[in-house]
């Protein structure tokens, strides 16, 4: 006869085992996960800010790094961070930043491990939801300054949630003015405390000296309002361009988001929770996830929704999970006997995969081209990310001139190149401020005439432009059609131009590519063997030449990709679009239906695939397809383009108007289907 009630008790301790072995694995994968190569755009900038704080034993409050607004004042909020940054990579180098990061945010998520320790009992689903938080915060993952925001942010919401009337929760007010100079997230502080203790003749006085801990900054009165004029800038409209243009800042939920599955259960737990229990909703609950979803409407600030939607399930799940673990196991021990042989099986099942995930991590690499070497995507800096070759040839030729750089490149130039040379644009959209950002995208989008202007203006003699975040800007192929500028350099990551002139003569002899005579240097595909290894920096190149109108070198790159991977979508589309130039429809055909098969969801592709049908007169086809993209992004301007001119084509006046007009509407980026656009609305209607 089975013994239930013992098997009952083997299964309680068990399950006790195996829980705080889920949440073991769980804190391992996001210890591993968050231990990545350095490839955070702005950390160069810190990490050179940090050693001038080091030197001169003061934070700049004035702009050093820039020539287009020198001695501007300038909030650099956060000092602490940059300063404590440029310690440990001088010391420590890059492995040091990588765990400096990885303790960050395993000491964040040990504080929403408190948070669920307060209110359910058993480890197995704290390990559920630690991961669920995890997997909906890892594009945020890496050495950057909002993750110290986040610790302290979750510091703030445990303290204020379980210990309101201790006198622990003064520690507070230290953490404030630590966290005013780490990060701009710092008034995050002070709301919390404001939603939390607003009813309290403590809770105002928290709240006061919170608000006066803010003060102790360099800046002053000036740095504890730096919030308040980027919401006043953001309230009013007037950053709305970098919302547009930026990614990290792009809307959570839009056509340019990530597919975070994760993070959209999150959401929906947290509000199905909390409209479950509405008769027992606290305010301050109620609130803090309305306020912090709003918060979280672009991508850079998910994670702290995240933490707050972890509290508000735990508060309100907990209950309903113990109601609910009661009823099964009931009173009989067979039922508790399985209940827990269920629940131990699963948690050996969720063990084992985490596991697995952990291993598949942790030997990611990636195969790097010019040393015939895998390389690992865990240690070290990710050179790839930068335009590192690029910046050495500047540094070696002594360029002397001012750099039109983009916006991407502009922390990596501040970290190496700085004293020797300053910078057009980095990273700090407050400092530069809307206005200045427009007149350089209306540049970068390849409008000459702004470009030219902000030529004369700054005294441009050179021009970098990198391919490291998003692809190449148009402005390159003005340049590069411009018989006043001169392309010396490039490579997968940057392009250089120079400016003709006495200046740069030398240089441009001696350096002045003809790519009329371009060779693609073969991959050596020994060490390859039957990997599947993307052709990353061939796809790259082979774009660029495209970009430049360049068809027989940027076809050349394409099948040398193709040799390394057969079924390479993207040098599918390269070849295509080579074709489409070239009006050859039915070679574009081919192989742009090659690239559609190999990536069926690309945007890009399947537009040109309808504009290569339209040129065959296939026009059904191409109409199926080109409405297919609009289904895909229904604000993606070159399909609606494209339809028109289908439209058109088949004397459908009233479509083809209808769809020009959007194209119209939703394209912001590309000049030159600007172009197209307004030359098609000066064609007779017919």
């Amino acid at each position: 006869m089975i013994n239930f009630q013992g098997a009952k008790r083997i299964g309680f301790r068990l399950d006790k085992l195996l829980g705080a072995l889920a949440v073991i694995s769980v804190f391992c994968l996001i210890f591993i996960m968050n231990h990545m190569a350095i490839f955070d755009l702005d950390i160069w900038l810190h990490l050179k800010s940090g050693e001038l704080i080091l030197q001169n034993r003061a934070v700049p409050l004035h702009d050093i790094f820039s020539f287009t607004l020198p001695a501007q004042p300038w909030v650099d909020h956060e000092p602490l961070f940059q300063l404590l940054s440029y310690i440990i990579y001088n010391f420590v180098h890059a492995e040091g930043l990588i765990l400096f990061s990885c303790y960050i945010l395993f000491f964040a998520f040990f504080i929403l491990f408190l948070v669920a320790r307060k209110k359910i009992k058993n480890y197995f689903e704290i390990a559920l939801l630690l991961f669920l938080a995890m997997s909906a915060t890892t594009s945020r993952f890496n050495i950057r300054p909002d993750l110290i925001s986040v610790l302290f942010f979750a510091l703030f919401l445990y303290l204020l949630r379980f210990y309101p009337n201790k006198k622990i929760i003064w520690l507070l007010i230290p953490a404030q003015a630590l966290w005013v100079n780490f990060h701009g997230y710092f008034f995050l502080g002070p709301l919390l405390i404001l939603i939390f203790r607003r009813s309290s003749r403590q809770g105002w006085l928290l709240f006061v000296a919170s608000l006066a801990a803010c003060l102790i900054n360099p800046n002053g009165l000036r740095g504890a309002l730096y919030p308040a004029f980027v919401l006043k800038e953001a309230l009013t409209g007037r950053a709305n361009i970098f919302f547009e243009y930026i990614q990290e800042l792009r809307p959570t939920f839009g056509p340019h988001s990530y597919s975070w599955n994760y993070f959209y259960w999150l959401v929906f737990l947290c509000f199905a929770l909390l409209l479950v229990n509405f008769r027992k909703v606290k305010l301050a609950d109620a609130v803090l996830a309305g306020v912090f979803l709003i918060f979280a409407l672009t991508q850079r600030n998910i994670m702290f929704f995240v933490f707050v939607a972890f509290t508000v399930i735990v508060i309100y799940g907990a209950p309903i999970l113990n109601s609910f673990e009661k009823r099964i196991k009931g009173r009989e021990a067979w039922r508790g006997a399985a209940y827990y042989l269920v629940r131990n099986a699963l948690a050996v099942i969720f063990i084992f995969w985490v596991w697995v995930r952990i291993d598949s991590i942790s030997t990611g690499s990636y195969y790097d081209f010019d040393s015939a070497k895998f390389v690992s995507q865990h240690m070290g800096i990710n050179e790839k990310r930068y335009p590192k070759k690029a910046v050495e040839f500047i540094l070696d030729n002594n360029i002397q001139a001012n750099i039109f750089n983009d916006f991407n490149s502009g922390a990596y130039l501040i970290g190496k190149v700085y004293p020797r040379k300053k910078v057009f644009i980095d990273g700090r959209t407050e400092f530069y401020g809307p206005d200045f950002f427009k007149e350089y995208m209306l540049a970068m989008k390849g409008d000459l005439s702004s470009f030219k202007a902000i030529e004369k203006k700054y005294d441009i003699g050179a021009a970098l432009f990198t391919d490291t975040a998003t692809d190449f800007p148009v402005l390159a192929k003005a340049l590069y059609t411009d018989p006043q500028w001169r392309l010396v350099f490039f490579d997968e990551a940057a392009a250089v131009f120079l400016k003709e002139g006495d200046a740069n003569k030398g240089l441009i002899d001696k350096y002045g590519i003809n790519l009329n005579k371009y060779s693609v240097r073969p991959a050596d595909l020994g060490p390859l063997g039957i990997r599947h290894i993307y052709p990353l920096p061939y796809i790259k190149r082979a774009k660029f030449l495209g970009l430049l109108r360049e068809d027989a070198a940027a076809e050349s790159e394409a099948r040398e990709a193709l040799r390394i991977m057969p079924d390479c979508a993207e040098a599918f589309h390269v070849l295509g679009r080579a074709a489409l130039r070239k009006g050859m429809a039915q070679d574009a055909f081919e192989n742009l239906r090659k690239g559609a098969l190999l990536m069926p969801q690309n945007v890009e592709i399947l537009t040109d695939l309808g504009e290569s049908l339209i040129a065959l007169k296939e026009y059904k086809p191409a109409e199926r397809t080109l409405l297919r993209v609009n289904k895909l992004n229904k604000k993606y301007a070159p399909a609606y383009y494209q339809l028109s001119c289908l439209y058109a084509a088949t004397n459908r006046a009233q479509e083809a108007q209808k769809f020009l007009t959007e194209a119209k509407h939703y394209n912001s980026q590309d000049v030159e289907l600007s172009q197209r656009i307004a030359q098609k609305e000066k064609e007779p209607k017919r």
